[in-house]
């Protein structure tokens, strides 16, 4: 894509994000648009449209606006870690710090690292950036206090924070898909994506388990066969098969 091609990319796409975020408010979607540029997601104050003597100045009217987003759906694009730190950060300067947005998906981009920007959202609930290609989670993710929700699978992790792990309020953290980091756990913790599964591997990142725990228990299932059931953290783990051992 040449400059003057970009340029007037930038300034569709601008315009178009614009246009979304006043008719949906609440959500921002840009998913699956193959968008390899990411403007600032709105023009800051006293930017034109791009249409010339014409254009519209923005005013604290559309700040407002563009404040009250909560979801901002980038999934499927061709976006890099500084193209978003770009876009998004050029955003939440013009929201004036008060921006409200509790769920970020950056799933399936071009990501080889955590966009910095994404760090200093603290008002996150849900952060998807699975299918990347991130090597490391930054300790910086611990600021978002708020995080229920964190899906990075499917990227090239061997490692996750403790720090991270250890959220007060995170309850769903998606793993699987990283050779890495499978190869470092337990066989099979990694891989495991059911509630159950998430709650025991939040549980042993965060050394909320005993060594000498790691079981496989054998259960009854509905017709009466025995299954296995790897319990991680029993001694710990709400799951019922861990139930059942204590």
């Amino acid at each position: 894509m040449d400059e003057a091609l970009a340029a007037e990319a930038v300034r569709k796409t601008n315009k178009a994000a614009a246009g979304k975020v006043a008719a949906a408010v609440r959500v921002l979607d840009l998913s699956m648009m193959g968008i390899d540029i990411l403007p600032v997601l709105v023009p800051r104050r006293g930017e034109k449209d791009g249409e010339g003597e014409q254009g519209k100045e923005v005013d604290d009217d559309d700040s407002q606006l563009a404040a009250s987003v909560e979801v901002i759906n980038l999934h499927g694009n061709a976006l890099t870690a500084s193209m978003i730190d770009a876009g998004i950060g050029g955003w939440l300067e013009w929201c004036g710090g008060v921006a409200v947005l509790v769920e970020l998906f950056l799933s399936a981009n071009l990501l080889e690292s955590v966009p910095d920007v994404v760090c200093s959202i603290e008002t996150l609930e849900t952060l998807s950036l699975a299918h990347n290609a991130i090597a490391e989670l930054p300790d910086r993710l611990a600021r978002l206090a708020r995080l229920r929700s964190l899906d990075v699978s499917h990227n090239k992790l061997d490692a996750v924070p403790a720090r991270i792990a250890a959220l007060p309020v995170l309850n769903e953290l998606r793993c699987d898909g990283n050779t890495g980091l499978a190869a470092a756990l337990p066989p099979g913790l990694v891989d495991d994506t059911s509630t159950e599964g998430q709650t025991a591997l939040i549980a042993y990142l965060r050394g909320d388990h005993e060594p000498a725990a790691t079981v496989t228990v054998v259960v009854a299932t509905e017709n009466n066969s025995p299954a296995q059931h790897r319990c991680w953290a029993y001694a710990r783990c709400s799951c019922k098969v861990a139930a059942a051992w204590k």
